[in-house]
């Protein structure tokens, strides 16, 4: 799967703990990233602070920004389509662009593609569509190896 592949290059990637009974959808990620995120924030001695990477364009991260631009020398980037990026995390980076960058994935469209359906290849019959998955072409970054850019 994608997430395989993205835990084999070094990347964490949480499981929901919980998913509602009645529409299957995860529950608590929120907490749990807000939860994570503060941890690593606080914990992490100044000379070991980076860029925490955050996909999401919904408000409810403020506080988890928040809390990262309390703490220098850390900085976040934000990586969402451009337009479903919550006003009020454009607002705060507005007031902190030195230290929170927002990516639009609308310059990656071509490279990232996202489809509610994977397809199952069997020989002799039509590829049948199943569940959800999002595909990565090309990706290059590691975390142990990816270098700021001139934009900070």
């Amino acid at each position: 799967t994608i997430w395989k592949k993205v835990r084999e290059r070094g990347w964490r990637v949480p499981q929901p703990k919980k998913r509602s009974q009645f529409t299957g959808k995860e529950k608590q990620v929120d907490n749990q990233l807000g939860v994570d995120v503060t941890s690593l924030v606080c914990k992490t001695e100044e000379g070991k602070r980076g860029t925490v990477i955050l996909v999401t364009g919904d408000a409810d991260v403020l506080p988890v920004l928040e809390n990262i631009l309390h703490e220098p020398p850390w900085k976040a980037e934000i990586w969402m389509w451009e337009k479903t990026i919550s006003s009020a995390i454009k607002s705060l980076q507005r007031r902190h662009p030195s230290r929170l960058r927002i990516e639009h994935l609308d310059a990656y469209s071509k490279q990232l593609t996202f489809t509610n359906y994977t397809y199952r290849i069997t020989p002799g019959k039509n590829h049948q569509l199943l569940t959800q998955a999002i595909v990565f072409e090309g990706v290059q970054k590691q975390p142990d190896s990816w270098k700021m850019n001139s934009k900070w």
